[in-house]
């Protein structure tokens, strides 16, 4: 028998289903009343749905249903709805209009779009539950005392993700005090702010951990790597050990070369890094290229331009071959590699 659809189309559990499998845990009207609407209305599951009703119960559906419709409203997809309510059920008894709605128009007021909004609710939902004065309205504040541009508040705000919920004196103020401290100069701070912001609002003794002792690296070569490239403060100890052990170890990097180099550690190992250092490798090998080429601008340089480049330089170790540089090129490999795979 099919499985009738609620207002926002989630699949319905009756409620003798829901009290079935209660087994005496969730044994009153109301805590069932809840649990169903839970699963029928915001698609949590029935463990979940159980779980969240320690945390939220109510008699009727008119307020949960509220603001149910104010987020679909607002452009909420289920799936954004279900993230929402299972990280913080107790919004559903929020008072739409007064609550609610000035958040959304705030987010609204500094350039955010309903989708984006939604998106930003949805990775961090504990953010409707803020006052606007005392924490959205300081943390915006100090976003633009950064990054000035209203446009690179909008995107701080969509990339700040879960530390939109953190107080500024928390970690983000201390973790950009320790940069200045180090010599940092503002425009990398602003461009970490607005394009890394996750990484600015880490915990502040692991971010200064980080910045202190990355590596293995001097203060020197951190502050260098910072400076050229600070997105590297949010890669993941695996990622780095995997790049570094490919790069020092089969690659016959230097450590301080890399720390001069930092964008090497941003491109995709697997897509990007190994592929074309086995193609450089070749290329060498069969005398196509010389070796000091470089491996780095090979990484660095965009694919039809390292093509062109590769082709002027065989061009002038083979002027007398017609089509012999692109067949050199294309033996290798290197040539369809490069257009298919930059």
């Amino acid at each position: 028998m099919p499985s009738s659809i609620s207002h926002l189309g989630f699949p319905q559990i009756p409620l003798f289903v829901v009290n079935y499998f209660s087994s005496g845990l969730i044994d009153d009207k109301k805590h069932n009343f809840t649990v169903s609407f839970l699963v029928n209305s915001c698609g949590l599951s029935l463990e979940r749905a159980k779980h969240a009703s320690h945390r939220v119960n109510f008699e009727t559906s008119e307020r949960p249903n509220l603001v149910l419709n104010l987020l679909k409203n607002h452009g909420f997809t289920n799936a954004q709805i279900s993230k929402v309510v299972k990280a913080e059920p107790h919004l559903l008894l929020s008072d739409p209009e007064k609550t609610l709605l000035p958040k959304f128009e705030f987010l609204g007021s500094i350039g955010l779009s309903d989708s984006e909004c939604a998106n930003i609710i949805s990775a961090c939902p504990s953010v409707l539950g803020r006052s606007i004065k005392n924490h959205l309205m300081p943390l915006y504040d100090f976003f633009k005392s950064i990054v000035v541009r209203d446009e690179k508040v909008a995107k701080t705000f969509k990339l700040a993700r879960r530390g939109l919920s953190q107080d500024v004196q928390k970690n983000l103020a201390p973790n950009l005090a320790i940069l200045r401290e180090i010599g940092v100069p503002q425009s990398s701070i602003c461009l970490l702010l607005s394009c890394f912001p996750s990484t600015a609002f880490v915990r502040h003794a692991k971010f200064d951990e980080i910045v202190k002792e990355r590596w293995g690296w001097s203060k020197d070569q951190t502050l260098l790597a910072f400076k050229k490239h600070p997105g590297c403060m949010c890669l993941t100890e695996e990622r780095i050990t995997k790049a570094m052990d490919f790069l020092v170890n089969r690659m016959g990097w230097p450590s301080e070369h890399i720390s001069r180099n930092l964008i090497v550690l941003l491109f995709s190992l697997e897509k990007r890094t190994i592929p074309r250092c086995s193609v450089f490798s070749d290329l060498v090998i069969q005398g196509v290229v010389e070796e000091r080429f470089g491996t780095i601008h090979y990484l660095k340089t965009k694919g039809e331009r390292l093509l062109g480049e590769l082709c002027d330089q065989i061009s002038a170790k083979y002027p007398s071959t017609v089509g012999g540089l692109s067949r050199k090129v294309r033996s290798s490999g290197s040539g369809n590699w490069i257009r298919e795979n930059v």
